[in-house]
């Protein structure tokens, strides 16, 4: 929701509140860190055999919670925003990541 407003607040003209808001989020994402490194103490399986990067018997060069683990969904729409509020436009499909990497 945090990034939502912050686009809004940026396209309304106020710049700080969308700032606010964009820290909101990173801040969440951090805050799920700690909830994801916890959440691993406890799989069934090792961190490698679900987390880690390498081939498994998918067409994905990754494991089942890789990318949960890298956060790279949350990671990357909050890096959209900030590319929103710094150029007033949308990113460039070629400076988001990818999340396969």
């Amino acid at each position: 929701m945090s990034l939502y407003r912050a686009v809004l607040a940026h396209v309304r003209g106020r710049g700080d509140a969308a700032q606010q808001h964009l820290s909101a989020s990173r801040a969440l994402t951090g805050s799920a860190r700690s909830v994801l490194e916890r959440r691993a103490k406890g799989y069934r399986f090792s961190f490698d055999a679900l987390a880690s990067a390498g081939k498994n018997p998918t067409i994905y060069p990754f494991r089942y919670l890789r990318q949960a683990h890298a956060q790279c969904f949350w990671v990357r729409r909050e890096e959209q925003v900030a590319w929103i509020l710094e150029n007033d436009e949308a990113p460039p499909f070629e400076k988001m990541p990818s999340c396969q990497d």
